[in-house]
């Protein structure tokens, strides 16, 4: 489905003020900033919720969006309620040259300054628009994990294209990952991700302990994200264990689906976890529901920045996390949340306890937690994201 690319992107959204514009040598305004992005996923997780409100927010300021998004997928249903102008693409392998062409097409039609690829695949479908469709629009990367990028001959061309202006990093342990393979350090930029504070219900409603009916006077421990082997359940398993000798008065929620989801239950078993631990998978009002918990238990070993944290932080929820990629930069370790090792079950065991059992380091947490995240908002993103793109479009 193609919406017309002359109709405002997100006009229930958008303010009456001044667009964005672009400048010319001289430093004046020639014409309003106008920006494809692309999107493959089919699923939603926190990538696709920092894409909504880059659109949003990049709407406020007046620059001119359209979205390529794969055909019934939650992006799409986004387009439809937010009314954001976009192309629905059905993929048909993972290297389609029809979903090139097609943005070939919206680019021609819609005359971006840029193209914004927000994953490998989209990019990846970038680079064959302007190779099969001729597409000349400048591309600019978000990368948002902190996987290495491939040493292959075909890698380091699609990562050095000429076609590739900027790569947005969401962290510096991001940029520090990828630097070996980019040539042009200059192309490396550093933009953190941003939540919305308002978001979160700071009075808990209590709908975890009425749906899986928890006595009152038990803590709550949890963690959102999806179950894939990056955000390390195995250890958020072992931690409830070691949390459990002490403290059996403890239930764990595991928020989210993956593809390790049986996995993870044959592991519960085998830990005797099955009455503690509890998965609840996918949820749609985890900004209801996570105030609720008395600690955000944040395992990943791995991890480009960890928005989870940033939310933890909005609802209120003191953080116990890894030192995983880009976690330690949304963190003053001691004061905004307590940090171990990757796979160290024993040292965020000793930390969850020390939150549940010393109010006062609880309280002081959620203070700061709070005050930091005003330099993660999504407003302060957008900032950044759109000094990035008046600095390439100048």
């Amino acid at each position: 489905m193609v919406r017309p690319a002359g109709k405002s992107l997100c006009g229930r959204l958008m303010p009456n003020i001044s667009s964005i514009a672009t400048f010319n040598a001289c430093g004046m305004p020639t014409e309003p900033l106008k920006v494809l992005h692309i999107s493959n996923a089919t699923t939603w997780r926190g990538g696709e919720q920092q894409i909504a409100y880059i659109v949003e927010e990049l709407a406020k300021h007046g620059v001119e969006q359209m979205m390529v998004v794969a055909h019934n997928s939650r992006m799409e249903d986004y387009c439809h309620k937010k009314g954001v102008s976009h192309v629905a693409v059905t993929k048909r392998w993972s290297v389609d040259p029809g979903v090139a062409k097609q943005i070939a097409t919206a680019a021609r039609q819609f005359k971006p300054h840029f193209l914004h690829a927000h994953d490998a695949q989209a990019h990846t479908s970038c680079l064959l628009a302007r190779l099969l469709f001729s597409c000349q629009t400048p591309l600019i990367l978000h990368r948002r994990v902190d996987f290495p990028i491939g040493k292959t001959l075909l890698s380091r061309y699609k990562y050095n294209h000429p076609q590739l202006v900027r790569m947005i990093c969401v962290s510096e342990a991001i940029k520090q990952v990828v630097g070996p393979v980019i040539q042009d350090k200059n192309k490396l930029t550093v933009v953190h991700s941003g939540v919305d504070p308002d978001k979160f219900n700071k009075r808990p409603e209590h709908r975890l302990r009425q749906e899986f009916a928890i006595p009152s006077d038990c803590k709550l421990v949890g963690n959102s994200a999806a179950l894939t082997g990056h955000k390390d359940y195995y250890t958020f398993l072992r931690t409830a264990r070691n949390i459990i000798k002490q403290q059996p008065k403890t239930y764990f929620f595991i928020m989210g689906n993956g593809e390790l989801y049986d996995d993870l239950i044959h592991y519960r078993n085998q830990l005797g976890l099955i009455e503690s631990v509890i998965f609840t998978g996918f949820r749609d009002d985890i900004h209801q529901v996570l105030p609720e918990l008395d600690v955000l238990l944040f395992t990943s070993e791995m991890e480009g920045l960890g928005t989870t944290v940033l939310d933890a932080y909005a609802a209120g929820v003191p953080v116990v996390a890894t030192r995983a990629g880009g976690i330690p930069e949304m963190v003053e370790e001691g004061k905004t949340a307590l940090l171990a090792d990757v796979k160290d079950a024993e040292g965020l065991a000793s930390h969850v306890l020390r939150v549940l059992e010393e109010p006062e380091v609880s309280n002081q947490l959620i203070a700061n937690g709070y005050r930091i995240l005003q330099h993660f908002t999504k407003e302060q993103m957008a900032k950044r994201l759109l000094s990035v793109y008046q600095t390439v479009a100048q």
